[in-house]
C-alpha cells in the first residue's frame, strides 16, 4: 500500500514538473523576435529596425544589444467629442545577456520617469532578455502569448 502511494506521488511530481517545464518553454517561444513581429504586423502596426532608442542612447556601446525594433500604430481617440488620430510608439530591445537586460529595464524606467507628459500611457515590460517600452496597448499586443 505504501509502495503504491509512493509511486503515485512520484509520478504526479514528475508530471507536474514536466508540465511546468513545457509552460516555461511556451512562454519563451512566444517572446521570440519573429513571433513578436508577426503579432504586431497582424494588428496593423508598422515595424522598423533602429540603431538606437531614446531610452538607451546613453551607454548602449557598453552593453550587448542584439536588435532594436521600433513599432508604431495610429489610434483614434476622442477628445471633447472630436475624434483625433494619434500615433503611438513601442520600442523593443532584445538584449544579449542578463546584465544588459537589467540595464535596459532601468534605462526605460528612468526615461518614463523623466518624460511623463510625452510618454503618457506608456509602460515598461520585461521578460527574460526582451525589454519593451511604449504605449500600453502595443505592449499588450507584442507580449500576447
Amino acid at each position: 500500500m505504501k509502495r503504491n502511494r509512493l509511486t503515485v506521488v512520484v509520478v504526479l511530481v514528475v508530471l507536474l514538473l514536466s508540465m511546468l517545464a513545457s509552460l516555461t518553454g511556451c512562454l519563451k517561444i512566444g517572446m521570440t523576435q519573429n513571433s513578436i513581429e508577426t503579432r504586431l504586423k497582424e494588428d496593423g502596426a508598422s515595424i522598423s529596425y533602429v540603431r538606437t532608442t531614446p531610452m538607451t542612447k546613453d551607454g548602449e556601446a557598453n552593453h550587448s544589444l542584439e536588435d532594436l525594433i521600433y513599432s508604431k500604430k495610429t489610434y483614434t481617440v476622442s477628445v471633447d467629442g472630436i475624434d483625433t488620430d494619434v500615433e503611438q510608439e513601442l520600442y523593443i530591445i532584445f538584449c544579449g545577456n542578463d546584465a544588459t537586460a537589467s540595464w535596459a529595464l532601468d534605462a526605460c524606467k528612468s526615461y518614463l520617469a523623466d518624460n511623463k507628459t510625452d510618454a503618457d500611457k506608456w509602460i515598461v515590460y520585461n521578460y527574460d532578455r526582451v525589454v519593451m517600452c511604449g504605449y500600453y496597448e502595443l505592449v499588450a499586443i507584442a507580449r500576447n502569448y
